[in-house]
């Protein structure tokens, strides 16, 4: 079994890790929380009010649309399947993997995945989705089908502090092939070994004792650096412009200054630099640039915070 910070991976940790492998780290193996964010608790809402709405349902509650906020015409355009919050949960052997079908059918040919934010959702964001590819590489696994996959899209906008509904309302629906199955399977193993593997790291007792001192040696470092810059500033203001020279010890101390020339352009100019830094992000969007890969080791302490 790999030894992993949570007893179980989801698609949200596996999408952190691939994405920003020190954010991952800083939440799941440090506990740090991220902030709240009002898109997040926007979608989990949305996602609890379908919920209650079809607990109510089929207990023969008196409901209204209103009763909930749900997108404009909402239950007039979808049809809620049976499983609703549906846990799907599926042992890899060395790991285990949980996750939540936002509906589907009774048999689970289809199955439906609401999205909200103000980021839009198309057809090749559908098909390149890991969360749909490993729901239904679960389902194939457990079932024997291969679902049809949809994403209802509602887009919402920001409104002072918090989120509301547009008039936008996007359905996209794709069925995986076999060869996207074996991949997800692979893409997903991949990031639980790699995640094992930085986690195991992080519990050394020998590298957390060294890193220990480390951290203590840059502070005493950054103390001593905080109290030469004060130094360094007092000196500036009693030389100013002049030139200065003397020896202390073994070591000489020079002081001089010089005029630095920076230069601002015209707006044309900005203009054309903005778009060609555009055309750099397209071109690497859509795999136009190459690619070149040099490692870089940084070792920074800062704040938790």
């Amino acid at each position: 079994m790999l030894i992993l910070p949570r007893p179980h991976l989801s698609i949200s940790q596996i999408n952190l890790w691939e994405s920003d492998p020190s954010a991952y780290m800083k939440r799941y193996f440090l506990n740090i929380p991220d902030a709240p964010s009002p898109m997040m608790e926007f979608g989990k809402q949305f996602a609890s009010n379908i919920e209650d709405y079809c607990k109510m349902s089929e207990a023969n509650q008196i409901i209204t649309e209103t009763d909930f906020n749900f997108p404009p015409n909402f239950l007039n355009n979808i049809l809620l399947y049976p499983n609703v919050e549906y846990k799907l949960e599926h042992d890899f052997g060395d790991f285990k993997f949980i996750g939540y079908i936002d509906n589907a059918s009774e048999n689970f040919e289809i199955i439906r995945d609401f999205k909200t934010g103000t980021a839009a959702w198309t057809q090749d964001r559908l098909e390149n989705s890991l969360q749909m590819k490993a729901y239904s590489l679960i389902l194939f696994k457990q079932k024997g089908i291969i679902p049809t996959c949809f994403i209802d899209y509602y887009k919402t906008r920001v409104k002072g502090k918090s989120m509301e509904w547009t008039d936008v309302h996007e359905t996209y629906q794709h069925t995986f092939s076999m060869v996207d199955l074996v991949e997800t399977d692979s893409r997903i193993r991949k990031a639980a070994e790699e995640i094992a593997e930085a986690y195991e790291l992080h519990c050394n007792e020998d590298l957390s004792a060294l890193i220990t001192k480390y951290v203590e040696c840059d502070i005493v470092v950054k103390g001593w650096t905080i109290e030469r810059d004060n130094l360094r500033n007092k000196i500036e203001q009693e030389l100013q412009n002049s030139r200065y020279m003397v020896q202390v010890d073994d070591k000489i101390l020079s002081y001089s200054t010089y005029q630095k020339k920076s230069y601002t352009h015209s707006p044309e100019l900005l203009e054309r630099e903005e778009q060609l830094a555009a055309q750099k992000k397209q071109e690497i969007l859509y795999g136009v640039a190459t690619e070149e890969t040099k490692t870089v080791t940084l070792l920074t302490v800062k704040d938790a915070k």
